[in-house]
């Protein structure tokens, strides 16, 4: 029987990476997000309690458009964040209750 820790190790390999070109809902295991934007969408953030003590990086890499990150409700003091140029990066640190934002690169 396969345990919890090598089931989650299996699953943060599995989704290392996600791209994004439309409104994008997060999941836990989705540490890695690179974006291109062709219009205005939304990227909501998993829930922060279940992201305790995951580091999430989302990285605008081709912009014509804007990406708003949002969370998914359960932080009242995040703030969204606009990414609007090429390489615009947010990383953001969850602690279980609210998120905490490492690098904020966005114009």
């Amino acid at each position: 029987m396969e345990s919890r820790i090598d089931k989650e190790q299996r699953e943060i390999v599995r989704a290392t990476e996600q791209r994004a070109t439309t409104t994008l809902t997060m999941d836990v295991w989705d540490l890695v997000v690179k974006a291109i934007s062709t219009g205005a969408y939304t990227i909501t953030l998993p829930s922060v309690e279940k992201a305790r003590g995951k580091i999430y990086s989302i990285t605008l890499e081709t912009a014509s458009g804007t990406v708003t990150i949002t969370d998914a409700g359960d932080d009242t003091i995040f703030s969204d964040v606009e990414l609007t140029a090429d390489d615009d990066v947010l990383v953001v640190y969850s602690n279980g209750t609210r998120w905490f934002p490492l690098l904020d690169v966005s114009t």
